[in-house]
């Protein structure tokens, strides 16, 4: 039976979240699966998150902030910021969004 072992990274600064599986088989042959992913987070005109974006296999996937399922996940980033935007309040400034 192969032992699995979870594996983790994380930037110094937050920016990029690398996450892994390794398999020992019998044979004692190790592979590894990682994912990685970059989150933005979405400030208002004063300077509270009102959302985040999160890239991980090729898809955007925005959530609000305080919900507590994602809004849906969109093919790129211009369209996953409309998204995000479209759902603050009525007259809401454009967001500022920062790498972290």
């Amino acid at each position: 039976m192969p032992r699995a072992a979870l594996l983790g990274e994380k930037s110094t600064h937050g920016a990029r979240v690398r996450l892994g599986v390794a398999f020992e088989t019998s044979e004692g042959i190790v592979m590894t699966t990682t994912a990685s992913s970059t989150l933005w987070l979405a400030y208002g005109a004063e300077g509270q998150v009102v959302g985040s974006i999160r890239k991980s296999e090729g898809a955007y996937t925005v959530t609000i902030a305080g919900a507590s399922s994602a809004l849906g996940s969109y093919p790129s980033m211009d369209i996953a910021k409309n998204a995000l935007h479209s759902h603050l309040a009525p007259g809401a400034d454009w967001p500022t969004f920062r790498e972290h």
